[in-house]
């Protein structure tokens, strides 16, 4: 596989994600009766993107961390 054809395939895969993404936001707002303002007020937003950091961190850590 050429690089420029994984470009595409890392491309298609990020915008399929940020797509299901965007779906799962707005059923987390409706299901719980708030709004997008509702979320960047305050610290409900930072906290939900380290949580979602310390996710990543641990998905990735492989066989490095002991």
């Amino acid at each position: 596989m050429t690089e420029l054809m994984e470009r595409k395939a890392f491309v298609t895969r990020w915008r399929k994600m940020l797509k299901l993404q965007a779906k799962l936001d707005e059923r987390i707002v409706q299901g719980n009766g708030i709004t997008y303002k509702d979320l960047l007020e305050g610290n409900r937003y930072v906290s939900a993107i380290l949580d979602e950091l310390g996710e990543l961190n641990h998905e990735l850590k492989g066989d490095w961390c002991w």
